[in-house]
């Protein structure tokens, strides 16, 4: 299984973009990308370009990933599997492969890792506890959002 990642150009953040993703956020988006006002996803582009990489499976795109820094001195792991692909391993692996090359470049500021995901997302959870996080709370976000925080 040979998994490797890209850097985010606009035909990656597309694919990501039209992927379906909603994990309930304020930036998870209703309708395709060439349907939505460029003022709405540019930003997101922008900032996504900085931390995410889009996951290839054997050469062909499967999901994405990030960390991001936070001024709390943890980093956030950010990750998602297009539909097709989940249930086969692949998150877990892609998640630990990019850690590994990651982890060692965070500043020695960075504390924790954290992950978040939605209390429903089971696979997510386990992928989270699979990689060695432990559940640290469960949080209502100011837009009725209830997530549930791993921590490192």
């Amino acid at each position: 299984m040979i998994i490797e990642f890209r850097s985010l150009d606009l035909e990656s953040f597309s694919r990501i973009w039209d992927s379906g993703h909603n994990d309930n956020y304020q930036d998870s988006w209703p309708q395709k990308l060439e349907k939505t006002p460029t003022l709405e996803w540019q930003p997101v582009y922008d900032r996504w370009q900085i931390v995410m990489q889009e996951i290839l499976h054997n050469n062909m795109p499967i999901g994405y990933i990030g960390l991001s820094p936070k001024s709390d001195k943890t980093a956030h792991l950010g990750y998602g599997i297009y539909n097709e692909f989940r249930g086969k391993g692949l998150c877990r692996k892609a998640c630990s492969l990019y850690l590994e090359k990651q982890i060692p470049l965070l500043s020695k500021e960075i504390k924790y890792l954290m992950g978040t995901t939605l209390p429903e997302n089971k696979r997510s959870q386990k992928v989270l506890k699979r990689l060695g996080l432990d559940f640290y709370k469960k949080v209502v976000e100011s837009h009725n959002n209830q997530n549930i925080n791993y921590l490192q």
